[in-house]
């Protein structure tokens, strides 16, 4: 994992190396929300063109999705108890 861009109040964009399986670009974004803040948080790869990149695509939610919606919870619950 490496940080490429970070934005104070605004984000950050970090590049993944899964070794043999690839890359992917991760990414947080921060934007006003009434009196809190909305935090994005994104992945994005290329899977191919293939059947089984396109198959592995549809399941990349609920592979990571779980993951990434804890980690929103857990920073959601940092920030509040500060």
């Amino acid at each position: 994992m490496e940080i490429i861009t970070s934005l104070p109040d605004e984000g950050l964009e970090v590049a993944l190396d899964f070794g043999e399986l690839g890359t992917a670009d991760a990414y947080r974004t921060l934007s006003p929300d009434g009196v809190g803040t909305r935090v994005v948080w994104g992945f994005t790869t290329d899977m191919g063109a293939g059947p089984v990149g396109r198959w592995m695509g549809l399941l990349m939610d609920n592979w990571v999705g779980g993951d990434y919606q804890r980690g929103l919870e857990n920073l959601k619950a940092v920030v509040e108890a500060n």
